[in-house]
């Protein structure tokens, strides 16, 4: 963004080229499905992205200046790319960010599976991407329309808005409901006729056919996807265009794995809505031999946007990820063949529990699927839990760990400051995963409370426990 100032203030074609050259970079060869970029605020190795695929993806403020940056780009060198990738950010990450409820907003937007955005508080946090965050949500209206330098009009984004150009005489009014249709109204109110050219962004993501009517009458129009179709005329008081854009489902792979998936109607990334916190069904996995995307899903909704995946260990229904406020979420998704699943499979379902049968072992029981919200309660890499315990039988600790493959993984539990386990979660390959460790008798014996504490060997460790249960020890309900 400063270089690009300097440009504008001194006309070095090279800071030019400078700021340009980065949009592509980080737009390419950076980018997550929802437009944002970066796991934890670092970039990794250009086009590989399948292991940074976290709770801590599309940091707030990285793609707030994103698009500060890519407004500023299109402004000195009009292209449709600019255009598009500003709306694929404002509609799947900035909307996103802001928790529909209460107004608060995000600081990441994790894309893992089993992630769920994390809002700051109204009054005990106020981060970098607080306050960019809130900027986000009063800037939706400034690149719907930009003017061009032979006095035509850009018309770049599709939402709701009256354009009051005042040079023109021209006050112009777009009537839509997209993202939920692909139809747009353009109606004129001019004090008097005007000759210029209109510039409709036919958006790469819009394939088949559009239609464009003027005044009623339909046009007939010459127009790939990634263009912009020039309707140059006179414009009179009360003309109208009415614009459709053909919307359908795609799916977009990331660009070092194939096999990783993210499902779109439209520009709108989906997303599954897996409710709230995390348990075993918090991966979903498709295992087809095809990936047929017409196959797989079903419209629940098409007004809302509500769709039903056919997915492993059940279907999940997608919605538009801007619409899952603290829900939990999966917006990629591993594609596995039949005969893969057979060599996998272990690793996907490996102690998993029935979780009716286990809570009738339960003596005690914490949720800590709020993982970010948790971590204050960590103190010199420890983090302690109380937890009840039979004084008289055998007991047994069950934890779901959250494996994060850029995180710190490697951590001793200790009861009662008694050494129970080590714990190196990297060696492990799912995501979330639970182990049942016996707890020795006499840890326990004569005890109704217990302080299990998780600590980091290095002092730094996260979180990475979100649910833990004291059981009866059994192994007859596990598989």
């Amino acid at each position: 963004i400063g270089v690009l100032r300097q440009f504008e203030f001194g006309s070095d074609s090279g800071c030019f080229k400078i700021a340009d050259f980065f949009w592509n970079i980080i737009v390419n060869h950076h980018s997550y499905v929802i437009g944002g970029n970066a796991e934890s605020e670092y970039l990794g190795p250009p086009d590989h992205l399948h292991d940074l695929i976290t709770d801590f993806t599309c940091e707030n403020c990285g793609t707030y200046n994103m698009l500060k940056l890519t407004k500023s780009l299109f402004c000195l060198n009009p292209s449709i790319e600019k255009a598009d990738f500003y709306e694929r950010a404002l509609y799947n990450q900035i909307l996103a960010s802001q928790n529909p409820e209460n107004g608060t907003v995000t600081y990441f937007s994790g894309l893992a599976a089993g992630s769920s955005r994390n809002y700051c508080s109204p009054d005990k946090s106020f981060w970098c991407c607080t306050g960019t965050g809130f900027e986000n949500h009063a800037k939706y209206g400034e690149a719907i329309y930009f003017k061009d330098i032979n006095g035509g009009l850009f018309i770049n984004l599709f939402i709701p808005s009256e354009l009051n150009w005042t040079e023109k005489g021209l006050k112009l009014a777009q009537e839509t409901k997209f993202p939920f249709s692909g139809e747009m109204t353009f109606k004129f109110n001019l004090k008097h006729p005007v000759k210029m050219s209109i510039k409709l962004r036919h958006p790469a993501w819009a394939a088949g056919d559009i239609e464009i009517e003027i005044n009623g009458k339909k046009q007939q129009v010459s127009s790939a996807p990634g263009s912009y179709i020039e309707l140059n005329r006179k414009w009179n008081d009360g003309d109208a265009i009415k614009y459709n854009l053909p919307m359908s489902l795609t799916t977009e792979t990331i660009p070092d794995k194939n096999s990783v998936f993210a499902c779109l109607y439209g520009p709108i990334v989906l997303a599954a809505d897996l409710g709230q916190g995390i348990n075993d069904k918090s991966f979903p996995v498709i295992i087809k031999e095809e990936l047929d995307i017409e196959n797989i899903i079903s419209v629940i909704d098409r007004e809302k946007l509500v769709f039903n995946m056919n997915a492993y260990p059940e279907d999940v229904k997608l919605l538009p990820y801007f619409a899952t406020g603290e829900h939990t979420t999966a917006v990629y998704f591993n594609h596995i063949s039949p005969a893969e699943w057979e060599n996998v499979k272990r690793s996907f379902t490996e102690t998993r529990f029935v979780p009716d049968k286990l809570k009738e072992l339960a003596t005690d029981q914490i949720n800590l699927s709020n993982i970010e919200q948790n971590t204050e309660k960590e103190e010199n890499g420890r983090f302690t839990l109380n937890m009840k315990v039979s004084n008289i039988v055998p007991m047994a600790l069950v934890c779901t760990f959250y494996r994060d493959p850029a995180g710190e993984n490697s951590f001793d539990i200790l009861i009662d400051e008694e050494f129970l386990t080590h714990v190196n979660m990297q060696q492990w390959e799912n995501r979330l995963i639970k182990k049942y460790f016996n707890i020795p008798v006499d840890y326990t014996l004569g005890k109704n409370l217990v302080t299990v504490t998780f600590s980091s060997t290095d002092g730094r460790m996260n979180v990475p426990v979100t649910e833990c249960m004291t059981i009866r020890q059994s192994t007859e309900y596990f598989y």
